[in-house]
């Protein structure tokens, strides 16, 4: 394989790891920035190695990203690296340093996994049932559960086969039905209730899930009671 892709591949499969919190893994390949010219990095100016390290900590800082760490909590430990990176006399110091800066990354993506006993999914689903009536967005959600909002869709979208705005959309539309059976509230407050945008586009959401408007589900639902009291 040509050396470019051979380099290409690796660093896929080293920053995977460390999204993953593969700990082992990232301890075992070393350093992204030395793959396949260990001997003719070491040998570069100070500022071509220091160069490849800030690039290689950008990457690891996104892995850690999409392993599920805050943007926040991911930059400041990158900067954290950059400003010691700085204070590095030689190469070999700048390589030691790096190598320590993965293994800290990705243990930080293995001790947050490691805290999630409770499946992401279950504690997103419970957070959407907590605030069926609210009007929250996907930044909101993320907050709550302390969780990167990209990873947390892409992990929903995964397992669940739909994303969390949908699911949550299908929620909803389970909880107007369940309310046009057991009260008499007006549909337009029902819809105003569980926000949807107004009772026109309630209704088109309702009919595409249902098979029959509101003001027909609750007829066919108030004949039905009717019939088996």
């Amino acid at each position: 394989m040509d050396e470019e892709l051979l380099s290409y591949a690796w660093e896929r499969k080293f920053f995977m790891a460390v999204s993953e919190g593969n700990v082992d893994e990232v301890k075992m390949r070393g350093n992204p920035s030395l793959v396949g010219h260990c001997s003719k990095m070491v040998q570069c100016e100070l500022k071509r190695i220091e160069y490849e390290i800030c690039t290689g900590l950008s990457l690891g800082c996104r892995a850690m990203i999409e392993g599920g760490i805050e943007p926040s909590a991911a930059y400041s430990l990158r900067d954290s690296y950059l400003r010691r990176l700085e204070l590095c006399k030689t190469g070999n110091e700048m390589i030691a340093l790096s190598v320590e800066s993965f293994v800290c990354f990705t243990t930080l993506v293995h001790e947050n996994k490691k805290k999630r006993s409770i499946p992401l999914t279950d504690i997103v689903k419970h957070y959407i049932e907590a605030n069926i009536m609210d009007n929250w967005t996907l930044d909101d959600i993320a907050q709550g559960i302390a969780i990167n909002k990209s990873y947390l869709c892409h992990v929903f979208k995964k397992s669940e086969g739909m994303t969390v705005m949908a699911y949550t959309r299908q929620k909803r539309l389970e909880a107007a039905a369940s309310l046009l059976r057991k009260s008499t509230a007006p549909i337009a407050s029902i819809a105003a209730e569980l926000c949807f945008a107004d009772q026109a586009h309630f209704g088109r959401l309702f009919k595409k899930q249902f098979g029959i408007t509101p003001k027909q589900y609750r007829k066919n639902v108030g004949n039905i009671a009717l019939s088996t009291a």
